[in-house]
């Protein structure tokens, strides 16, 4: 029987940070041959159904190749949130929302920084109607926590590996 682990990255609208999220940790997770081991998926507590990703969270991906022109936004009232493993905000608020409209969920909602146990503020700025520049930094920030998680993720495998054996 295949495990399949489900991630979902929240922020506001679902058409900036939390798709760079999502974007980027299914490249990472590509590349490391696991996508038949991971969804990934996007939403937003606030997001209007369909909605394409911002112009310029779209240009800061092509900058690193990543194609996200398939992304349309998602609300979180619309995704079986018991079926995530692990939650991932954007923000504190972004978790206080999910936390208090679905308490069942309460026990694997983390902000991503404060899971990756980042040590600077535990929020990350939203882009929305900034300079590209500042679109650039956030995907920056996202990446450098992203690159945590995957190390958390490798040794979680690790350690799975080990246990069978």
């Amino acid at each position: 029987m295949k495990i399949i682990k489900n991630i979902l990255f929240v922020c506001t609208g679902n058409t900036c940070r939390s798709p760079i999220a999502e974007y980027i940790f299914r490249e990472f997770i590509k590349d490391r041959g696991l996508e038949d081991k991971w969804n990934i998926q996007s939403a937003g507590v606030s997001a209007v159904n369909g909605s394409k990703i911002n112009e310029k969270a779209k240009t800061v991906m092509d900058e690193i190749s990543i194609d996200t022109s398939d992304h349309r936004s998602k609300n979180i009232k619309d995704i079986d949130l018991d079926r995530q493993n692990l939650i991932l905000t954007m923000t504190r608020k972004h978790s206080r929302v999910l936390i208090l409209n679905y308490p069942t969920c309460a026990d694997n909602t983390f902000t991503l920084k404060e899971y990756t146990g980042s040590e600077t503020e535990k929020d990350i700025s939203d882009p929305f109607g900034r300079s590209v520049d500042f679109y650039r930094e956030t995907r920056k920030e996202i990446e450098v926590e992203l690159k945590k998680l995957l190390k958390m993720i490798d040794k979680f495998d690790n350690y799975e590996k080990e246990k069978k054996q």
